[in-house]
């Protein structure tokens, strides 16, 4: 029974992302880090963590409105950067916040978007901000991701002004003043560095998840049960991330990180082999 407890709190790695396509609702907010903010654990996040939300950041509401397991506090559960969290809120779609968190959107029904466009061409095409009515031009070179459309409008991201706004994109200008980058999946020029950190990031998460949940086990049990883990191995021309396993028992948890690895490198030009207990990143 403490087995079966302990693989389902290991599958909470399992993510609910919109494909392109799809119809989703979107809570934008201006100033999030005024929110209160659970990370899928329902663990409260720190100010640190809070820093890394920029302005109008754009949640993809999965739950509108729920209930935490102590039975009194609600949330809006939502997706952003291909993780979940948990906003803790008054109302349906409401988030509560301490402080005065600005202007704030919520969107319905809108086509979400998963792809990269480039321009070309310098002064063809705006991108407007959501704090205000400016509007500036586009230059040649410009990498934008698009998120969801508002009727004629796209809510895209720019990487290189590392702000998001609103933007058109028409049809007659397509492969000349704009043009996909790809389709589906996000492809960016991230660096192998970057992809190893973010991987290391996710492994030292779920560590600390099953860390907790093994000493209370232990402390329960008078047991000591071996801790399994993840760790990381790298060489000159691969990393492997590997689940060091003690109970054999965990082979849907190990799938499960390995579709969460995989997503992490799904961003990058870099490929990977997939073994019994991991998954190796290989320095194209």
């Amino acid at each position: 029974m403490l087995r079966k407890i302990l693989i389902i709190h290991l599958l909470v790695f399992l993510l609910i992302q919109a494909q392109s396509g799809e119809k989703s609702d979107f809570l934008i907010v201006e100033n999030p880090q005024a929110l209160t903010i659970y990370d899928k654990y329902q663990q409260s996040l720190e100010q640190g963590q809070l820093s890394s939300f920029p302005q109008y950041v754009p949640y993809r509401i999965i739950e509108p409105l729920g209930t935490f397991s102590d039975g009194l506090r609600k949330y809006v559960k939502v997706e952003f950067d291909s993780d979940e969290y948990f906003l803790l809120a008054e109302k349906e779609n409401k988030p509560l916040s301490s402080l005065e968190f600005g202007k704030s959107f919520l969107l319905r029904n809108k086509s979400v978007f998963k792809d990269t466009i480039d321009i070309n061409l310098n002064n063809k095409l705006l991108i407007r901000f959501p704090d205000s009515q400016q509007k500036i031009y586009l230059n040649s070179g410009d990498r934008l991701l698009r998120i969801f459309k508002d009727v004629t409008e796209y809510y895209i991201y720019s990487f290189n002004l590392d702000r998001y706004g609103w933007a058109r994109f028409p049809a007659e200008l397509e492969g000349n003043v704009w043009e996909k980058h790809t389709t589906g999946l996000l492809a960016l020029s991230v660096g192998y560095g970057e992809i190893i950190e973010r991987v290391r990031e996710k492994t030292e998460e779920y560590n600390k998840v099953i860390l907790s949940l093994f000493r209370h086990l232990n402390n329960k049990t008078d047991k000591n049960l071996a801790m399994p883990y993840w760790a990381i191995n790298e060489q000159d021309n691969y990393t492997d991330v590997q689940f060091v396993n003690h109970q054999n028992s965990f082979s849907e948890s190990v799938k499960e990180m390995r579709e969460e690895i995989k997503k992490i490198i799904s961003i990058s030009s870099f490929s990977y082999e997939q073994f019994e207990n991991g998954i190796r990143i290989i320095r194209n």
